[in-house]
Order: structure tokens, then sequence, then C-alpha cells
């Protein structure tokens, strides 16, 4: 038996020259024909760091009279601390005359450290960018008060009225003249703001600096010397927080930070926490667990105290109704056709106790007669007797 074969005859391969230009100097290699510019490089024992650039890539035939062009690069990280100036801040103040000035906060710059990352290619800086943004040192505010005193005549008053300026809340008693700042933080953000029954204690809500939260719950004791201010350990409180008929415990209502419009959702719940003058705050007890709150339940329900313990009122965008803490129940004294608002909120009926506990007074949304295409603005007042009768 004979085999025969064939194959394609190879040409023989010739030397090229190229130029290779790397650190600032250029050198001709001749390298064998078809080699690629990493063997070439390699001939030329031209090693490549890990951030070096080579024009065109290492995967390219070369051909005679081909320029290879090698960069050095280069980087570093280095790290710049920037002060940051404080901010100035005004606060009206009443306790000083009109036009005067006091500082009651030195301003303190804070410092941040700024993380560069610097690039340089054969020696040359090419990039400089900031990647990484440290705060070392926060920087804390100039507060100025500025006097807002100004003569009157004072009138005389009944008992005490609590009321909120520039973020401050301030007491008056007796007369007008006589007046007092309670809570001088600033920061006060007017949701929650009442007095209990007795004027003892001012319940009130501050603006929360922490990521995803509205707001913080406090309390302050009037009758100590100075105001004690105490916080009840309660966050995101929007719609509903009061004291008990006895002063001796704050009943509140919660939502839930979010980004859209209103920027909550309404948990619809109902919890309870006792506290004292000495700064004492209990365990919260929940009397009404996260629920859905009915039509546009999103928004949140508003509570009322009754004037005797373990009852709420309770007012929805559809319906105005008794909840009894001490078993749980709800029940429903009016229904009412939501109002439709077209906005990112929901009206919901004021509610009110009359002194002796018998009678309801709310709010309700008259639909009688409308017509589909537009939603009226009509609504009335009405008396709801609990003993017996008909709403009024």
């Amino acid at each position: 038996m004979v085999i025969g074969g064939c194959s394609v005859p190879r040409a023989t391969l010739g030397l090229i020259t190229v130029s290779i230009s790397s650190d600032n100097k250029d050198t001709q290699v001749k390298i064998p024909s078809g080699s690629t510019v990493g063997e070439a490089l390699g001939l030329a024992q031209i090693t490549l760091g890990e951030l070096d650039k080579v024009d065109p890539p290492g995967y390219t035939a070369l051909t005679d009279g081909s320029q290879v062009k090698v960069t050095r690069v280069k980087d570093e990280y280095y790290i710049e601390q920037v002060t940051i100036p404080f901010e100035h801040q005004e606060l009206r103040n009443e306790a000083l005359a009109e036009g005067e000035r006091r500082l009651s906060q030195p301003g303190v710059n804070g410092v941040q450290e700024i993380t560069y990352h610097r690039v340089f290619e054969d020696g040359v800086e090419v990039s400089n960018s900031a990647v990484k943004t440290t705060v070392i040192k926060d920087a804390i505010p100039e507060i100025v008060m500025i006097g807002s005193k100004s003569t009157f005549e004072a009138d005389n008053i009944t008992g005490k009225i609590a009321y909120l300026s520039a973020g401050n809340a301030w007491i008056m008693e007796n007369n007008t003249g006589n007046r007092t700042c309670a809570v001088s933080s600033g920061d006060l953000d007017g949701r929650i703001f009442s007095l209990s029954k007795d004027g003892k204690f001012l319940l009130f809500t501050r603006y929360s600096n922490a990521d995803k939260k509205i707001n913080s719950l406090w309390v302050a004791s009037l009758t100590t010397d100075p105001v004690r201010i105490i916080d009840l350990g309660v966050e995101n409180t929007v719609h509903f927080a009061e004291f008990d008929p006895s002063s001796t415990i704050v009943a509140y209502s919660t939502v839930e930070w979010r980004e859209a419009a209103p920027g909550w959702q309404a948990n619809n719940d109902l919890f309870e926490v006792s506290v004292n003058k000495s700064g004492f705050v209990g365990s919260p007890q929940m009397d009404l667990d996260t629920n859905s709150g009915g039509v546009y339940g999103w928004w949140g329900t508003e509570y009322s105290w009754a004037p005797s313990p373990s009852k709420f009122l309770y007012s929805r965008p559809d319906s105005v109704g008794i909840f009894s803490s001490s078993d749980g129940s709800l029940s429903t004294l009016l229904n009412i056709t939501p109002y439709q608002t077209g906005g990112d909120w929901a009206w919901v009926p004021g509610i009110s106790w009359s002194p002796s506990g018998n009678v309801v007074y709310t709010v309700n949304h008259v639909t009688s007669g409308a017509s589909s295409e537009s939603d009226p603005q009509e609504f009335d007042l009405i008396a709801i007797p609990l003993t017996s009768g008909t709403p009024i």
C-alpha cells in the first residue's frame, strides 16, 4: 500500500523592522514577520505595568515600519482636610427687647476629609478627582437671638395659653404680659402642640434629623424649675397625640416615612404611654394595631380622648365613630362620603366631645343633589347625641 499526502507550503518567515516608543525614547527592533505587538515588546525586553497603555493593542499583528507607543500610567490616592463653614441662624426671642441681638450659640467650623485619585501618564497628570468624602467633625451653627419684644398693654386672661413662635414654645399665664419661653430649641414642627388638661404638661413634636424620620414626640413639664424636657422615645407622629383627662398618660398614633407625597403612610394605630414630671416614661402599650384605616387610610386617622378614660373618638375620611381601648371595639357613629380632593391629601372631618361626653360634634360632607362631574365643597356641622335622639 502506498499512502501519499500534501500540504500547503509555508512561506519562510522574514524579518521586519518596527519602532517602539517607550520611556521617552524610540527603539528600532527587528522581529519576525507576523509578530504581534505583545511579542514585539517581549523581544525588545519592555515590561508593561498593570496600568500601562499600548497603542495599538497587544494582540495587533505588525507590519514592516509599524510604530508602537507605550504610555506609562501611574496613579496615587491622597487625602486633604477641608473646613466646613458653620451656618448663621437667627431666632426671634420675645424675651429680648426689639432689635437687641444676643449670641446664643457660637459657631464652630466642621472638618471633612476628601480622598482624591490622581492619574499620571508618562509623568504628566491627566486626571485628579474626588472619590470619597468623610465628615470628621460636624459644623455647629452660630445662633443669634434677635429681640422681638414690643411694648403693649397687657390683658388679663383666664388660665394658661401655649403658643408656638419661630419653632419655640411659649407659655402665657394670667395676663398677656406674663410670658415665658418653655422650649427654646427652635425645632418644633407644630404637628403636635397641646397642653394637658391640667396645664402642667406641654406635648409637642420636634423635627428629626435622622434618616427616614419625620419627627419625635416630647413633653415639657411646666411645673419644674427649670422646665424639664422629656423625650417619650416616639417617632413619626403626625396626626394625633394627647394627654388623658388625668394628665398622666399620652395616647398617640404613628405613621411610616415615605419618599413620595405626602411623606408618610399612616399606621392608623393607637398607643398609650405614661409619663410624670420627674421624667419617668413607661413602656408603650398598644391599644390598636396597624390597620388600613378605611377609605384613603394612607393619609391617617384622627383621635380625641373622651372626658372619661378608655374611650376615644376616631375620625377617618369615610366615617366618625368611637373606639374603646378596654375591649378594642370600633363603633361607627356617622358614615361619610369621602371628599375627592384630587390631590395627595385627604379630607378628615374635625371631631370634638362635649364637656359631659354625651354629645359628639363633627362635620359631614354633603353630596345630595351633586352632579357626577364634580365633588361639592359643602360641609355641615353635626351634633350626635350618644344617649338618645338623632344627629342634629
